[in-house]
């Protein structure tokens, strides 16, 4: 059986750790050190927290 369409809500603006305008920090000093001070490693982690991702554009902007 054909479902026909099927409408999603898309966010397509997802700044990086290493974009100007991102507001992506540590939340505490413990956070810190469980990633190591790498924020890449928790921006990935937060990301994978996503369950219902199906598509995702990554922006870097640079002053």
């Amino acid at each position: 059986m054909v479902a026909g369409s099927v409408w999603r809500k898309w966010d397509l603006h997802v700044h990086t750790p290493a974009s100007f305008q991102h507001n992506f920090r540590f939340s505490s000093e413990e956070e810190m050190k469980k990633y190591n001070g790498n924020i890449w490693e928790k921006y990935i982690d937060e990301l994978e927290k996503l369950m219902t991702l199906l598509l995702l554009e990554l922006q870097t902007i640079f002053p």
